[in-house]
């Protein structure tokens, strides 16, 4: 087996497992505002960048998040019907208002 097969193996081995906290994050974000950028969504949920591209890839796969094409050629990042349910649902639960600006959401 190659080095390089080896590495890939192991990175197909290690499921990614989200931040339950991250996920609350960047819902709430995304339930303010229509559709934002990875960056600016990385700033405003804060949340180091790394981390954010896999919870994106996490949600995208179960269909929570869409990824759009703006006019200017750039990539943002939308909550579907299904992620906006699940986002009201998750706000429900632990009783956090669903807005960006929201201390109880940020400051977990």
């Amino acid at each position: 087996m190659s080095s390089l097969t080896a590495i890939t193996s192991r990175i197909h081995y290690r499921q990614f497992r989200p931040s339950a906290v991250m996920l609350l994050r960047i819902m709430a974000v995304l339930l303010a505002n229509n559709f934002v950028g990875k960056t600016e969504l990385a700033l405003k949920a804060k949340v180091q960048y790394k981390r954010l591209v896999g919870h994106i890839e996490w949600l995208k796969e179960r269909k929570i998040i869409e990824m759009i094409v703006t006019n200017r050629n750039t990539v943002s990042i939308a909550l579907t019907e299904k992620g906006r349910d699940c986002a009201n649902v998750l706000f429900d639960i632990f009783g956090l208002e669903c807005f960006e600006t929201s201390t109880d959401v940020l400051s977990i």
